[in-house]
């Protein structure tokens, strides 16, 4: 007769803290992935909540900025005149801050729609470049655009999106720039099947970024650094907002910047070109001039964009 014995002890009290661990791990695991849901469904009905909220929020400014429009034609004497004009500059500040927060949350609820409307891409930065024309009299800068020649004018797309792109570009750009001047060139380039590649690039001259500043330029509520927050405000939502909606619109944002040199933004997008039976088209075609330019010069009368070309 043989017998062999072997104490185990140790082994089970092993294989047992293993089991213990593997189902602490898992119930970890589960409690992450359930606070992650809750999370996400959280954040998911705050979104869903804003978006739908936009209109009874934006409506009140709105109301508000009418009422001082109204007041400021008034027989008012200068201290109130300039009181008042306090009071709208602070309340576009607020309606600008209102509009990046809710179009923020609508696009992190999937509640962005686009349209399909044909528009100009001229009168467009023509009209975006009369909007901000102030300011950058105000600043002593220069403003000028350029579309390169053999552009298609006549796109489809949704104008509201594409304008507010150029609009944040060139706020930024105006708002860190004290000196030269801001430069925008758009362009189309045919894809093939009535698509079309639209670029558009705004160049400035004003503080630059840095390398580690551009690595967290796009993330939402982030500015280069404290500082600029302070020094110039804002919600650090603009060029989020900017790259979802061209990733929206099958493109995306890059950037080219430099520290007290300046800063290039190109947003490329995929748009269409106007149908060949389509009134816009027939009245504009593709831009046929080396360059069409628009100096920000205070405007003499409401003129059309062509009769501002400088030869």
């Amino acid at each position: 007769m043989l017998a062999v014995y072997r104490d185990i002890t140790t082994l089970k009290e092993r294989e047992e803290a293993l089991a213990t661990a593997k189902e602490a791990a898992e119930a970890a695991r589960d409690a992450a992935e359930q606070a992650r849901c809750e999370a996400d469904a959280a954040n998911l009905a705050k979104s869903t909540f804003l978006a739908t909220m936009s209109h009874e929020i934006r409506t009140p400014m709105n109301g508000v900025l009418g009422m001082i429009e109204v007041l400021e034609r008034q027989e008012l004497a200068n201290d109130q005149r300039r009181m008042i004009a306090t009071m709208r500059e602070s309340a576009q500040t607020l309606l600008r801050i209102i509009d990046d927060v809710l179009d923020f949350s609508k696009i992190e609820a999937g509640r962005l729609e686009l349209e399909a409307t044909a528009f100009s891409l001229s009168g467009l930065v023509e009209g975006v470049l009369d909007t901000l024309r102030p300011q950058v009299l105000a600043k002593g800068l220069t403003l000028d655009a350029e579309i390169d020649a053999g552009s298609q004018d006549a796109l489809v797309g949704d104008p509201t999106r594409v304008r507010q792109i150029l609009f944040n570009l060139l706020s930024n750009a105006i708002k860190f720039t004290d000196h030269g001047g801001v430069r925008v060139r758009a362009g189309t380039l045919p894809l093939g099947g009535g698509s079309t590649r639209a670029t558009l690039a705004v160049t400035d001259t004003g503080i630059g970024l840095g390398a580690e500043q551009l690595a967290r330029l796009f993330q939402p509520f982030v500015q280069a650094d404290s500082s600029t927050t302070r020094q110039f405000g804002g919600t650090g939502l603009g060029l989020s907002i900017v790259r979802r909606l061209a990733q929206a619109m099958g493109g995306d944002v890059a950037v080219e910047s430099a520290p007290s040199v300046g800063s290039t933004f190109t947003v490329t997008l995929t748009l269409h070109t106007a149908p060949a039976d389509s009134p816009l088209k027939t009245l504009l075609g593709p831009v046929t001039r080396p360059s069409v330019r628009v100096a920000a010069q205070p405007p003499r009368a409401r003129a059309s964009w062509w009769s501002k070309i400088i030869p």
